[in-house]
């Protein structure tokens, strides 16, 4: 069942982000209306919210979380919790979900005695 959940929620945030970057190329605006969250981190490296640079940011990781569930569903098993960890910027939505990725992940993680 963890890895039904883990491929849900990346196809959710590598799908949505590659189709906010492509909508935001085609119509110089992201499809909830104006940025969220994760505008202030990404003002604060220098990157203008609203640029083509941004919105090609937004398709890149969208392409590689993608290529992530590729990787997983081929046995590589840790290309999600990769991509949730490179995600963690994405302030609300994206963060959110990776952060119950990487959750998944710390709690199947064998235990020690």
């Amino acid at each position: 069942m963890r890895h039904v959940i883990r491929l849900v929620l990346a196809l959710a945030v590598g799908g949505y982000m590659l189709l906010d970057g492509v909508y935001a190329h085609l119509n110089d605006r992201y499809i909830g209306g104006p940025p969220g969250l994760w505008a202030v981190l990404v003002k604060f490296a220098g990157i203008d919210p609203r640029s083509y640079t941004m919105n090609d940011i937004f398709v890149f990781f969208g392409i590689c979380w993608l290529g992530a569930i590729l990787f997983y569903l081929f046995q590589r098993r840790t290309a999600i919790l990769g991509m949730a960890i490179a995600s963690l910027w994405y302030v609300p939505l994206g963060a959110i979900l990776s952060l119950v990725i990487i959750g998944s992940y710390v709690r199947a993680a064998p235990r020690k005695a």
